[in-house]
């Protein structure tokens, strides 16, 4: 059987899925090849997010896909203890849903086959393996065979897609490797019950981390539950019997084996996991067959469906001659960076899983209940198909969601997406048609962007959802694309011919007009330095350094939890003294460290590299963190520290100096021009993975008592609005150590080399000169 079509489809998951009826429903001769004879009609996912909601608004009826779905307002940790150690808010929307809602899967991909199966472009060949993928250059040739009579198909596409799981044949077949961000080597096990007692109710997101038994319990939608356990290497064979499963479920819950049914019952291992790349020639991979990550976050299926919405836009517009095909050339690397810091956050969540020593674990759960844990936002898109990417970082806003939220425009009211369907929306304060050229408004009319002028007189904002963006965000107008991230933005109307310019270029791979106003990329701090490792004990450290000519002496700067990091104060002082950061094992990028390692440790290992790269004495300059890896390095070999300089130290505090954690996006300070959202999320997952890994000493006592007893100067930096630490940090930094000095920066963050680098810089300077001096002369 041989079969032509616009774009080829291996594999009807979800990703699958939704590929296939956003394609379909424009048109699109599709065919899709699937495996197994039949859909599988059991739960794998049980929560997907706001933003995948709104993407089932146009995969499917979004009605019947979120049937008994419903909306969780929190997840919580507990202890080995037993105690609540950490609660996650979740009562907030995104896109216009819930941000996190239990489902039952079947629902939503009945939901999605039932669309599709209205579309008369696609056919769905059930049971048909694929033996084999050829990129032809002009065509992709895919071929199959059918189980039941060895009838092979052959498809001849113009693009062909793999959405074939962790085992894919695509993948392997085009050359695509994956690289193992871990190996895991524990087993769980997952039981999903329905529960038919009337007066059991479905219950809410829990992570318990008994210990050495961990174990998740939480709904599959209403009147729905799952428990998944962890495994223990000396379990008898019972452990895994449904009969056990049972057990365990009336042992931590209560509820007794006649309140609920089994339908499922399976054992598992965890994959954390990313390809190279994600596509080759004409062919494509997503879902599991370009990232796996184990579900701490909920995150698997959903990063599959945000796959799918990302390249069935971009194929749409390639197919229909709306745009060059170099728009496929920023899928992959989209969403690479997008999917990355949700892998390393699904393993940050799966490391407090894994612990076996009560010890350590009652460690780790103090740590969760010191409010000092911070909780990584959604990341954004930071690269590809974004309004200023092609110049260097994105617009400012570009690539994070755009809202969602309910208008009326005449008589219909609803939810925007549901009035005006797929598509490109550029939302506008103000009327846009006498903004813009005669070819503006034929490219937006071509590519069928949904124009929405808020007001009266145009579209309603029921709810000011639009404007209370536009206000937050200071803009008169934004463009999203059809997968709900932000293309670009407009501050003033002026901006608005820009914004319609850049996104030409983006459609056809082309420079701006020279008429458009661009802004050059902003640089980032470190030119100067030169980067190298350097020995200690059985790791290797990564260092920066840069010095003028005739240096006036050696500061060694010490990171703080996002690891080696150059700094707008740090490039001043390099003009003076010989500065030498180093980066810890396990900390920023690093994953070198497989073991749990305390700070102490850390400064052992960093007195050990600064013995390699600095000769004679140096000052020593710390960041969060890195204040107690200061102070325990300054304990290790104190004749050579002429004095510590602790910026925003999370040594020595107390419990009562640090305020709540913040939530929602990241806010970006004016002076970090270059940290995006996706920079900012991106440090906070290997802030996660690190602190897994090395909880903070606020107290480094015996550090501090070496410190007071050399009699080494110390001076301690606060800015006004540091978003971690409180302003009361000053009484305790002066109650432990009272020979030092303790200055406050007024509007200085937490990031005060960034933030307020010239005052830090006078600061550094004049301690180094004053107190320093004085002090190396005394001792």
């Amino acid at each position: 059987m041989d079969i032509n079509v616009d774009v080829a489809i291996v594999g009807y998951g979800p990703g699958g899925a939704v590929l296939a009826s956003l394609l379909g429903q424009r048109g699109h001769r599709v065919a899709v090849l699937e495996k197994f004879p039949a859909p599988y009609n059991l739960p794998r996912m049980s929560t997907l997010d706001g933003e995948i909601a709104r993407v089932l608004q146009h995969a499917a009826d979004p009605a019947e896909a979120l049937k008994d779905s419903l909306p969780q307002a929190t997840g919580s940790i507990y202890g080995a203890d037993g105690k609540p150690a950490l609660v996650d808010d979740w009562s907030r929307t995104v896109c216009g849903h819930p941000l996190h809602l239990s489902l039952h899967q079947p629902n939503i991909e009945t939901a999605m086959h039932a669309r599709v199966d209205d579309c008369p472009s696609v056919q769905v060949h059930w049971g048909a393996p694929v033996t084999g993928v050829e990129d032809l250059g002009d065509r992709v040739v895919v071929t199959a065979a059918r189980d039941a009579d060895g009838e092979q198909i052959r498809v001849n596409a113009r693009y062909a897609v793999g959405m074939d799981g962790g085992s894919s044949f695509v993948r392997q077949a085009v050359g695509i490797s994956m690289d193992v961000i871990h190996r895991h080597d524990d087993e769980w096990l997952l039981t999903d019950f329905d529960i038919i007692d009337p007066e059991v109710p479905t219950p809410s997101t829990e992570i318990h981390l008994d210990c050495p038994r961990a174990y998740y319990w939480g709904p599959n939608g209403d009147r729905r539950c799952r428990i998944d356990m962890r495994l223990l290497p000396d379990d008898p064979a019972e452990v895994r019997t449904q009969e056990h499963a049972l057990g365990f479920l009336h042992d931590k819950t209560g509820i007794g084996p006649q309140s609920v049914r089994v339908t499922r019952h399976v054992t598992y291992r965890f994959r954390s996991e990313i390809a190279d790349r994600m596509q080759v020639g004409n062919v494509f991979i997503g879902g599991d067959a370009a990232h796996l990550m184990t579900p701490g976050m909920a995150q698997g299926s959903c990063s599959a469906m945000r796959d799918a919405i990302n390249l069935a836009w971009r194929l749409d517009l390639v197919l229909d001659g709306r745009a060059s095909d170099s728009v496929l050339d920023s899928y992959g690397p989209e969403r690479l960076a997008h999917v990355a810091p949700l892998i390393q956050g699904s393993l940050a969540t799966w490391a407090l899983t894994a612990e076996s020593d009560p010890d350590k674990a009652a460690a780790r759960d103090a740590f969760l209940r010191s409010g000092e844990v911070p909780l990584p936002p959604m990341p954004t898109l930071t690269t590809g198909f974004l309004q200023g990417a092609a110049e260097g970082s994105p617009a400012p806003g570009a690539g994070s969601l755009s809202p969602q939220g309910r208008v009326r425009v005449g008589e219909r009211g609803g939810l925007l997406d549901d009035l005006v369907g797929f598509g490109f929306q550029l939302v506008s304060r103000v009327p846009v048609a006498e903004l813009l050229t005669p070819a503006h408004t034929d490219l937006l009319e071509r590519l069928g962007v949904h124009v929405v002028v808020l007001g009266p007189d145009h579209v309603e904002d029921v709810d000011g959802t639009y404007r209370g963006f536009l206000d937050e965000n200071g803009l008169v107008a934004y463009l999203s694309r059809p997968d709900f991230y932000l293309f670009g933005t407009a501050v003033t109307v002026e901006d608005l011919p820009a914004l319609v310019d850049a996104l030409a270029a983006a459609l056809t791979g082309t420079e701006l007009p020279a008429s458009s106003a661009t802004r050059p990329p902003v640089p980032r701090p470190g030119a100067a330095f030169t980067r190298a490792t350097v020995p200690a004990a059985e790791f290797t450290l990564h260092y920066a350094e840069a010095a003028p000519t005739a240096a006036l002496g050696t500061i060694v700067s010490l990171p703080g939890s996002a690891g080696l990091e150059m700094s707008t104060a740090k490039d001043r002082l390099a003009e003076r003294y010989r500065v030498v950061e180093i980066n810890p094992p396990g900390w920023g990028d690093q994953t070198d460290v497989s073991r749990p390692m305390s700070q102490s440790e850390i400064g052992a290992l960093l007195a050990e590299a600064v013995a390699h790269l600095v000769d004679g004495p140096f000052v020593l300059l710390a960041t969060s963190m890195g204040g107690a890896n200061a102070l325990h390095l300054a304990a290790r070999i104190p004749d050579r520290v002429q004095g510590i300089i602790l910026e925003a130290s999370m040594a020595p505090s107390r419990p009562e100096d640090l305020r709540s954690l913040p939530t929602g996006a990241p806010v970006i300070h004016p002076n970090k021009p270059w940290a995006t959202p996706g920079y900012v999320t991106h440090q906070m997952a290997n802030r996660m993975r690190m602190i897994q890994q090395t909880p903070p000493d606020t107290d480094a006592t015996e550090a501090i008592a070496v410190v007071r007893e050399r009699g080494i100067p110390v001076l301690g930096l606060l800015g006004t609005d540091d978003e971690i630490m409180k302003p009361s940090q000053e009484e305790t930094f002066r109650t432990v150590l009272p020979d030092g000095e303790f200055r406050l920066i007024p509007g200085g963050w937490h990031d005060l080399q960034n933030t307020t680098p010239e005052e830090f810089v006078d600061l550094v300077e004049t301690f180094v000169t004053d107190r320093v001096g004085s002090a190396t002369g005394n001792r």
